[in-house]
């Protein structure tokens, strides 16, 4: 019964997570809630993504790019230059320092 619950609790996790990361990937589509995006690119593909969109480069932790968009769109023109996700990148994240500052502190 214990391993039947356990089951349970893991699939909806599951379900919660991808529906959670299905969510977030339809309103950077839609919506670019953000300028700055996190796409998940394949292997070798991060240079041909960013010569076909209009985005900046800001950040490249392995197999993803944080980058800025240029212009309305470029969400949609990510996915088409073989972005496979692209998510909202809230706030300025740990890598990068925020305007004004540089990673040294103060």
């Amino acid at each position: 019964m214990a391993a039947r619950t356990a089951l349970r609790f893991a699939a909806a996790a599951a379900l919660v997570l991808v529906a959670w990361f299905a969510g977030l990937g339809v309103l950077a589509r839609w919506a670019e809630p953000t300028r700055e995006v996190l796409v998940l690119v394949e292997p070798g593909g991060a240079a041909a993504l960013l010569s076909r969109a209009p985005v900046l480069a800001i950040d490249a932790p392995a197999g993803w790019l944080r980058v800025r968009g240029e212009s309305p769109g470029f969400v949609a023109e990510l996915y088409a230059s073989g972005a496979r996700l692209v998510l909202p990148a809230a706030g300025s994240g740990c890598r990068t320092p925020p305007p004004g500052r540089s990673r040294g502190g103060a």
